[in-house]
């Protein structure tokens, strides 16, 4: 998790989904809200993925791309979270798009 700014794993284990989360993700949807949905979604379907808006240690926003799949250890059941920095991607596709609307040769 160095993406996040976290140095080591005990930092960020004793972190919770929405305190390293923007208040607000970029539909406009208070975090808290679409995290229910999801985990909601992933108790039913198994498997979701979805861009999210994170905070690392410092406040900064960086787009993230989340996968969270429901699994099951002995009786337990359990939601495991990946992490994905989509940040570059998501900075070329806005880079993409400028010149799609501005670049006479596109």
């Amino acid at each position: 998790m160095k993406f996040l700014g976290y140095e080591s794993k005990n930092q960020f284990v004793n972190s919770s989904f929405l305190g390293i989360s923007a208040p607000v993700q970029n539909n406009g949807v208070p975090s808290k809200l679409l995290t229910k949905s999801y985990f909601n979604a992933v108790s039913k379907q198994g498997i979701v993925r979805f861009d999210w808006i994170n905070c690392n240690q410092k406040g900064e926003l960086i787009d993230t791309e989340i996968t969270l799949t429901a699994i099951k250890i002995h009786s337990d059941k359990m939601i495991h979270v990946n992490w994905r920095d989509i940040s570059e991607r998501k900075e070329l596709l806005k880079s993409m798009q400028w010149q799609a609307r501005h670049d006479p040769f596109t």
